[in-house]
């Protein structure tokens, strides 16, 4: 679920790092700029910073919150998601932003599907093919974005807070925000990764971008603990 997106966070850290991108810079210049005069506050544009940092201003388009309510009840369980990267951006064209992005604190899948997308845009490759070389990196050989019909077997089941078994949520979009799948070795294998590699994109993706009540970085939560000092962290909880 959610752990995805850390993965995203972490290849576009990696393209900070590089040069690739800035934190400041706005969205649009990876969009089609003249396509969404909406995406600006009073002047102040969303920027990579606010996609990374859940705040961008605005909330999620009417047409994908009603797709995550409807797979959270389970229309899609058996059915394919009807609802498209052509789409989202459609949807993205209507949105109004209500408050100046990075001001403003809103968990939303909406920014880690964008990132994903620019990172496209940046290395000419599809999404896949980058998060796919990035678990070869890490000798995560058992990670992959969900094809629900291909790893529908290998699939554990999951539970409400009511202990009914819960409808599965499949992947939508690009996959930036939900959809990796994993296992708990392979998850031990990126953990040794954050832990013990002196690969610059973990320095950059455990930068505090914004300070809050949990910090905010690449998708990740920060804090700081008087006994074990500072740390970072992520849940799926879908």
């Amino acid at each position: 679920a959610s752990l995805s997106k850390v993965f995203v966070g972490s290849l576009m850290a990696r393209a900070v790092a590089e040069n690739k991108v800035a934190l400041d810079e706005d969205i649009r210049k990876y969009l089609e700029p003249d396509a969404y005069p909406n995406l600006t506050y009073e002047g102040t544009p969303v920027t990579v910073s606010n996609l990374l940092t859940h705040t961008l201003g605005f909330e999620t388009p009417v047409r994908l919150s009603a797709l995550y309510d409807k797979m959270g009840a389970g229309y899609y369980e058996d059915k394919a998601v009807d609802f498209s990267l052509d789409d989202f951006f459609t949807e993205l064209k209507k949105v109004t932003l209500s408050k100046k992005p990075g001001t403003y604190y809103d968990y939303n899948n909406v920014g880690p599907e964008i990132t994903a997308y620019i990172l496209e845009q940046v290395y000419e490759k599809p999404y896949e093919k980058l998060l796919t070389s990035f678990f070869d990196e890490l000798g995560m050989h058992n990670s992959y974005l969900q094809d629900y019909d291909r790893y529908r077997e290998r699939l554990a089941s999951g539970y409400d807070e009511e202990g009914e078994l819960a409808y599965s949520f499949k992947r939508i979009l690009l996959g930036g925000a939900g959809g990796v799948v994993t296992t708990l070795p392979d998850l031990a294998k990126f953990m040794k990764f954050q832990l013990e590699s002196n690969d610059p994109l973990i320095k950059e993706s455990t930068r505090v971008l914004k300070e809050a009540e949990d910090d905010l970085g690449y998708f990740w939560d920060m804090g700081f603990s008087e006994k074990e000092g500072f740390f970072y962290y992520k849940t799926g909880t879908s």
